[in-house]
């Protein structure tokens, strides 16, 4: 992102060195190829549940409800725990600096991963119960969640602005 674009959009700027600014580009894409791959893993998989379901005989009522179970407790626990880490991870950015690179990458894949092992854990629960039901349900809130979570930047370029402005105050993504 130039300063340009950054400064047209109201909220205060760092400067950055050519170096910085490469490194923030460099850690974009590989932030934006994890996301996308982290996005189609769970369809691939969801395309060969609907293979398998069809084909697949006998339901096992019992494993889909563990499964559900433990799906609902991971979004439950672990999820949350995740947002507090990135929180953590983030500290910068909430005393008004920007986060490192690393430290936006190492935040947001936290999340990321929390939220996609959840939806994943759901549906390994669709494949050995032979049944959608229960289990593609935790998934589809998984796939709800992730999907805003796209990766911004933000939180590496812009500084968090004023609190009490909500003009100028932006969550960091």
């Amino acid at each position: 992102m130039s300063d340009a674009v950054l400064a047209a959009s109201g909220s205060p700027v760092m400067s950055f060195s050519k170096e910085s600014q490469s490194q923030v580009q460099h850690v974009m894409r590989r932030a934006w190829a994890r996301w996308i791959t982290l996005l189609i893993l769970p369809f691939i998989l969801f395309m060969t549940l609907m293979v398998y379901v069809t084909i697949a005989p006998d339901k096992k009522p019992a494993v889909g409800k563990a499964f559900f179970i433990l799906s609902v407790a991971w979004m439950g626990l672990v999820v949350p725990a995740s947002f507090f880490i990135r929180a953590r991870t983030f500290k910068a950015y909430w005393t008004g600096s920007v986060v490192s690179p690393a430290q936006y990458l190492r935040g947001m894949t936290t999340v990321w991963m929390a939220i996609e092992i959840g939806g994943l854990i759901a549906l390994v629960g669709c494949f050995l119960s032979n049944s959608l039901m229960p289990n593609l349900l935790p998934a589809v809130v998984a796939f709800m969640l992730y999907m805003p979570f796209w990766p911004s930047g933000e939180a590496m370029t812009r500084a968090v602005g004023s609190e009490d402005d909500p003009e100028v105050f932006r969550h960091p993504r």
